[in-house]
């Protein structure tokens, strides 16, 4: 009879130690989810922050190349590059701001 109750009771304490694993792999497998969100997430921005960064790379070389021209003589053919730049300047932003939308 004392066998058996030993066997009752370890079975018992054995049951309690498997619902907690199972419990505490749920907890875990949520919390991985929840990481996998946020770093989806993260990805996503660090992606935009990154493509910000070379728009404003490729402003910055037209805005020293409108720089340069401009303390150059002006003559007609410097005129229209700078119109020119201006134009892909202009279109350049209506892209952007597409993108942002």
């Amino acid at each position: 009879m004392q066998s058996k109750d030993h066997l009752k009771v370890g079975l018992a304490s054995l049951e309690r130690k498997v619902r907690f694993l199972i419990s505490e792999k749920q907890k875990m497998s949520d919390e991985i989810h929840s990481l996998k969100l946020d770093n989806d997430n993260l990805k996503g921005k660090l992606s935009d922050r990154e493509d910000q960064i070379e728009d404003l790379k490729n402003k910055l070389n037209l805005n020293r190349i409108v720089t340069n021209i401009n303390s150059e003589e002006g003559s007609e053919e410097v005129e229209g590059l700078k119109g020119k730049i201006d134009e892909y300047i202009r279109e350049i932003d209506r892209c952007i701001v597409q993108l942002s939308e």
